[in-house]
């Protein structure tokens, strides 16, 4: 009994004769002939092989190939997909129908995929034509889709814009609170908001929200923070003297209640952007340094 079947290549045609006289030299091959294609293989990895199949065969055979995989592919007319030519197909392409219209046998050695492939000359044509129809015929959609998402990149950018000059953006710690905040702020958000969670709603659409969010914090964090805290703690000296003087700063008879206010003076400086603790220590060490002042009597005192 032959190891290898050969039902699968009865077409007729140019690659006809190869194929049988394949299916023979398979037989006697002390490889394992597999009837089917390597899984997984990707062409632009594997080692091509421009020669004869016989040299092919004798190469998996000195390499010690342990499986070999062969297979076909026949052309029929009837089902070629109606929508693979804009109009009527090529002509004379019928007349090739039950013609075997590939080969491929690879094996596998030493982590590298060693292919041996053959096409007629009308198959690569058709190959061809198709990819060239189903690229134009598409075309049209992945214009419309990146007009879509340049439109979508602009919209966000201009939502992030509104958004960082919010103190109570400003403020929010975290992401969630930024998004709470955000929704509240900005009516075209909440309606985009509401528009992606209906039915049909596009995956972009359900993300813009987070997306403005992101941007939005890295404008803040990363460009506007940095700019605005440089300019203050040059300031420090003078923001001191006006902290020093205020009436509550006078009366906070505790470390922790002077840091609560510095906190919340600094935050209002900076149009609700939140200091850190080094800071808010930073700013004190200069108030530390000015005068004592005399505290103003407490009221009824």
């Amino acid at each position: 009994m032959p190891r290898f079947r050969r039902e699968n290549g009865r077409g007729a045609g140019e690659l006809g004769p190869v194929w049988r006289d394949l299916c023979k030299a398979l037989d006697d091959h002390p490889a394992v002939v597999f009837p089917g294609r390597l899984s997984g293989m990707d062409r632009s990895l594997c080692a091509g092989w421009d020669g004869d199949w016989r040299e092919f065969l004798a190469l998996a055979e000195r390499l010690g190939a342990p499986v070999l995989y062969a297979d076909t592919e026949v052309f029929h007319a009837d089902e070629l997909d109606e929508g693979a030519f804009e109009g009527e197909a090529p002509a004379g392409l019928r007349a090739h129908d039950g013609e075997v219209a590939s080969i491929t046998v690879a094996f596998h050695v030493g982590g590298v995929v060693h292919l041996w492939e053959a096409a007629p000359s009308w198959s690569i044509e058709l190959d061809s034509l198709m990819e060239e129809w189903h690229t134009s015929r598409y075309q049209d959609q992945r214009n419309d889709q990146e007009r879509r998402r340049v439109e979508r990149e602009r919209q966000a950018d201009r939502l992030a814009q509104t958004l960082v000059g919010a103190p109570e953006f400003r403020k929010a710690r975290s992401q969630e609170a930024r998004k709470d905040v955000a929704l509240r702020l900005n009516e075209e958000l909440r309606a985009l908001h509401q528009a992606a969670a209906q039915p049909g709603s596009e995956p972009s659409d359900r993300f813009l929200v987070w997306e403005v969010v992101r941007r939005a914090s890295y404008l803040l964090e990363d460009e506007i923070a940095p700019r605005v805290w440089q300019d203050l703690e040059a300031r420090f000296g003078e923001l001191a003297e006006e902290f020093a003087a205020t009436v509550e700063f006078q009366q906070a008879s505790t470390a922790r209640v002077r840091k609560e206010l510095a906190k919340a003076f600094l935050t209002g400086k900076a149009a609700g952007l939140v200091p850190r603790g080094y800071q808010i220590d930073q700013f004190l060490s200069h108030v530390k340094t000015l005068p004592v002042r005399r505290r103003p009597a407490r009221a009824g005192l």
